[in-house]
């Protein structure tokens, strides 16, 4: 790996920590923040590989104990408790994000993008019921359905600021 790539994945890895830290608390127990919305762009940006790979640089300085994760938290406990099973599912996003960005098309990075987080939602939502020992309806109606309309405007600025970003890269010369 090119010292440039270790920079760019860095340089999203910090993106992550901070659009982290972009939190609201919400009933339940799972808090609105804008880590999704820096997963995938990070995907879309660096590509699946890198971008996998920030996300899991993300998840393992998160795991030993560094408070990157939503409102200053760290360790295994956060990993392995309620919320859990979103920022496992994170390195979805990327990947789907990151093949969604072969393409030049906003279109399909949306409907891409639009997916993986659906599908990411209802990982996390499992994860939950499972955590907390109740039906997975009922961990999907407090973990999901107050996400819906935010992962949808999440998406569209992913898409927007994606295509400034590209293009602005693209026309600068820098290779990512």
């Amino acid at each position: 790996m090119k010292i440039k790539d270790i920079a760019h994945i860095g340089f999203f890895v910090a993106i992550i920590a901070v659009c982290a830290q972009i939190s609201v608390p919400l009933v339940g127990g799972v808090p609105f923040t804008l880590q999704t919305f820096a997963i995938a762009l990070t995907g879309l940006i660096l590509g699946w590989k890198k971008g996998v790979i920030a996300v899991l640089i993300y998840i393992l300085v998160g795991a030993v104990g560094v408070p990157v994760f939503a409102q200053f938290r760290g360790g295994l406990g956060v990993l392995f408790g309620p919320t859990g099973g979103f920022i496992l599912a994170f390195p979805i996003l990327a990947i789907a994000s990151g093949f969604a960005g072969r393409k030049n098309s906003p279109v399909i990075w949306g409907v891409v993008i639009t997916a993986a987080t659906a599908f990411m939602l209802f990982l996390g939502g499992v994860f939950f019921a499972i955590y907390q020992g109740v039906t997975i309806g009922q961990a999907l109606t407090v973990t999901v359905s107050p996400f819906i309309i935010s992962s949808l405007i999440q998406t569209g600025l992913v898409v927007a600021v994606g295509k400034v970003l590209r293009h602005a890269i693209t026309k600068s010369g820098i290779s990512i």
